[in-house]
């Protein structure tokens, strides 16, 4: 099992972020959200990643920055349609499917037919468990405070992965992570170096809270917390021309397993 970062998602970052990822087993892959753009074409290209090769994505949430990307990704297959081309296995809550599906009929227009007919919808719930490109996937609801949103627990048998959305992780997952090998978490900020995107007489504190968002220390505190083995630290601002060095070094202070923070076109292998 590998992890490919596509670097895409943009929200209010220009250079660094990530929303957007591949769980690859073997030559098979599974899109993570889409970005907010075009971009991803352009990401999955250099990342040598065929397009009309991805037959399954996920969608988390309906957020511009995981889910515009997607309609980009769909025209761009349907041009490349060809005989033989598998139907497209689209994964997400009944109310994401319903809502993209709304964005699909206004802004696909005429296309949207033949995506249509593309697209298996699948509908997932809560602790359901689905096998996608070999690998077992657990869908989970990771009780989102603005919008809902869905996460997963990948697992090939020997290591599991858990991604539980770009919010601080709620309480309520803390015993379905636990011991787990491989946890992914945002984390928006490090120390006090984020005044620039605080409203005026706003603590770091109320920003985090406000935004649903954790920080380096927080994110680290809680892997800590709940024994996990290797953290990975992801959906960032791009003030940072040392952001890598500078958060696996906030991290360590609080955390003593294997910190990832991944760049664009980074990779990760599950081992």
């Amino acid at each position: 099992m590998k992890l490919n970062f596509l670097g895409v998602g943009t929200a209010s970052a220009t250079k660094i972020y990530h929303t957007c990822f591949t769980i690859q087993n073997n030559n098979e892959h599974f899109l993570i959200d889409s970005g907010g753009g075009v971009e991803i074409l352009t990401n999955l290209k250099k990342m040598n990643i065929d397009i009309s090769g991805i037959n399954h994505v996920f969608l988390s949430h309906i957020h511009i920055d995981h889910c515009l990307g997607m309609l980009w990704f769909l025209r761009k297959r349907n041009w490349q349609s060809h005989d033989g081309l598998l139907p497209l296995n689209f994964y997400g809550s009944k109310k994401v499917l319903d809502d993209f599906k709304k964005v699909m009929q206004v802004l696909l227009k005429k296309e949207f037919a033949k995506t249509g007919t593309l697209i298996n919808f699948h509908e997932i719930s809560d602790g359901q468990t689905i096998n996608i490109i070999g690998l077992d996937f657990k869908f989970l609801d990771t009780h989102a405070k603005k919008d809902e949103m869905f996460g997963f627990i990948a697992s090939d048998g020997h290591k599991k992965v858990a991604f539980v959305g770009d919010e601080i992780l709620k309480n309520e997952l803390y015993d379905t992570v636990r011991d787990i090998d491989f946890l992914m978490l945002d984390a928006l900020c490090i120390g006090k170096e984020n005044k620039n995107v605080l409203h005026l007489r706003e603590s770091l504190e109320d920003f985090l809270t406000r935004t649903q968002h954790s920080s380096v220390k927080t994110a680290s505190l809680l892997a800590k917390e709940l024994n996990i083995k290797n953290l990975i630290l992801f959906h960032t601002l791009d003030n940072y021309k040392l952001r890598k060095f500078r958060y696996k070094n906030e991290a360590k202070k609080y955390f003593n397993g294997k910190v990832f923070v991944p760049n664009k076109f980074d990779k990760i292998n599950i081992l």
